[in-house]
This record gives structure tokens, C-alpha cells and sequence, in this order.
């Protein structure tokens, strides 16, 4: 039961940007630096943070229906705000919202400059092995970050 009780209080919390940032490498430095660590690269996540940012930013807008029903706030509070929105808005209100939409492609874009920077840093880091299993993962963010950008 006590493994249970922390969840369950971060359920329909509502996180500042700055908050999401780091949760967003909370969630994904983790994964990433493994990551890093069996492919034997001398970089880890801090050094490319534009993959855990894009992970975040990519993954919520993807996964936004499920998390939204499931109690999984991944809108900053400002955003919210601005769009009159509450933890009891509807999904299909949140996804409608104009304020909520411009901030999705707003951080789309950064996301399509994150990891063309990205690029930039694997190739001066010269791991061809990191570099592919990397293209690996940012391949289908650009995929889903241009889909989500046309629709």
C-alpha cells in the first residue's frame, strides 16, 4: 500500500514549465545515461539534454489521452491558466484548447531545433555506435514531431 500512496498523490498534479523540465530529466537521464553507459560513450544525458526534452515533449502530446484520463498532468500550470483549463477539464477540452495547441506547436518547433542541435553534438562527438542508436530514438520524434505539427 505505501508503494502505492506517492503515486497516487502525484496523480492530477500540475506541474510549472520550469517543474516539467525537470521532470521531463528525472524521467528520461535515467534511461538515456544507461543508455550511454552500454554503448560505452563518453557522453551521458547532461551533455545532450535535447534528448530528454524532446522525449518529453513528444511523448506527452502522443500519450496525452491516456495520461490526462489517468490522473497524468503534463501541461504546465501557466499553459492551463491561460487556456482556463482545470485538472477536471475533459481531454477532448484540452486538446481543443487554441491556448493549449499553440503551445504544443510552439514547443514542436523547439523540439525539430533541439535535435538538429542534437545532431551537431553527436556528430562532433565522433561515436558512431552512439550516434546510430541515437538516430535510433530522435528518428521517430521527428516522425511524430511533424505529424503532430500538420495536423
Amino acid at each position: 500500500q505505501t508503494i502505492w500512496k506517492p503515486i497516487a498523490q502525484n496523480l492530477r498534479k500540475i506541474l510549472t514549465t520550469r517543474e516539467l523540465k525537470k521532470y521531463y530529466q528525472d524521467t528520461f537521464y535515467p534511461v538515456n545515461n544507461l543508455l550511454l553507459i552500454g554503448l560505452g560513450s563518453k557522453l551521458r544525458a547532461k551533455d545532450i539534454p535535447e534528448l530528454a526534452s524532446c522525449e518529453g515533449i513528444v511523448y506527452t502530446i502522443r500519450d496525452l489521452d491516456t495520461d490526462w484520463t489517468r490522473g497524468v498532468i503534463n501541461i504546465p500550470k501557466e499553459i492551463l491558466k491561460k487556456g482556463k483549463l482545470t485538472t477536471k477539464s475533459s481531454v477532448e477540452e484540452v486538446k481543443e484548447n487554441q491556448i493549449v495547441k499553440k503551445w504544443f506547436k510552439k514547443e514542436l518547433l523547439k523540439c525539430k531545433k533541439d535535435l538538429s542541435s542534437l545532431e551537431v553534438k553527436l556528430a562532433k562527438a565522433n561515436e558512431s555506435l552512439t550516434t546510430r542508436f541515437c538516430t535510433g530514438l530522435t528518428s521517430p520524434l521527428y516522425k511524430l514531431s511533424k505529424q503532430y505539427l500538420s495536423d
